[in-house]
């Protein structure tokens, strides 16, 4: 199945980083981060990232994570995202890159398709630059 048109790319900063020792070798990174959307529901994002990562295994290994997230569109809408995927470092100092899917949804008829899309997301994180940035594309 093929990506479709880009539905918006985002540029996210950090604003606080949680970790939560899940026992038996695991921890629950929880960051949260805001930024701006592009796109036609383009605005002001803040989400939650949380990835489960094993702290005595292979660093390379994927891992799962969740995105929970609300947009402010510049025209006064409110999208809300949720996504998920795997993440993985990229061997690039501690840069992780991120691979999932996500599904938008709001009540405003303007972006009633946004509601019936899932989209495919790939972004990175750059913890030197404390950065989350990517594209959302339709998955056709």
């Amino acid at each position: 199945m093929p990506l479709g048109n880009s539905l918006g790319e985002y540029m996210f900063k950090v604003m606080s980083v949680r970790q939560i020792d899940l026992g038996g070798g695991q921890r629950r990174i929880e960051a949260d981060y805001g930024g701006e959307v592009t796109g036609e529901a383009g605005g002001n994002h803040y989400g939650t990232l949380s990835v489960v990562v094993r702290t005595d295994d292979d660093p390379t290994k994927p891992n799962p994570y969740s995105w929970t997230g609300t947009t402010l569109t510049t025209s006064g809408l409110i999208v809300s995202v949720t996504g998920s995927g795997l993440s993985q470092r990229t061997g690039e100092g501690h840069k992780v890159r991120l691979r999932g899917v996500c599904h938008l949804s709001t009540t405003d008829a303007r972006l009633t398709m946004l509601s019936k899309a899932i989209g495919g997301v790939e972004g990175e994180i750059d913890p030197a630059t404390n950065t989350l940035k990517g594209v959302v594309c339709e998955w056709k």
